[in-house]
């Protein structure tokens, strides 16, 4: 580069026509500028401050790039946390609760069906008398025979 290409880029990175400029073109500019030091001579100095400031913008705008960066990252993140729990918890209410079938439903009508009667087993009648062996029967009968029978 010469001394007039520098003073072009010098005067195109002015703040006021920076503002929308990329910042990888901001980048470029620094590298150029960086590179325009050692030919400038007398004008280093104002082209050492046209380093620095475009430093700061480039720090600036990368350091707002990470942040963004960062919140994306963050409800990504979230997002893929709570989407899967919460589509976890639906399913196991809707699946908690059984689903009917067609064909239970057309078998079914609950109002105006009866209950079926229960089969009552016979229960042995407790008779009002009690009977006491007589001394033969209580002589010949044997404990586990009386006991088998009950």
């Amino acid at each position: 580069m010469d001394q007039t290409e520098c003073w072009e880029l010098y005067r195109k990175t002015a703040r006021d026509k920076r503002k929308d400029v990329s910042l990888e073109d901001l980048i470029t500019c620094h590298d150029k500028l960086c590179s325009c030091l050692a030919i400038m001579g007398n004008s280093q100095t104002q082209f050492q401050a046209r380093i620095d400031e475009l430093r700061l913008e480039i720090q600036t705008l990368q350091h707002r790039e990470s942040i963004r960066l960062g919140r994306r990252t963050f409800w990504v993140a979230v997002a893929a946390v709570v989407v899967p729990v919460f589509v976890a918890v639906a399913f196991h209410i809707l699946s908690s609760r059984p689903q009917p079938s067609k064909t239970d439903l057309d078998n079914s009508l609950p109002s105006l069906q009866t209950p079926a009667p229960r089969a009552v087993s016979p229960e042995p009648e407790m008779s009002s008398k009690i009977e006491t062996p007589s001394p033969k029967q209580s002589a010949t009968a044997q404990p586990s025979s009386t006991m088998q029978q009950s």
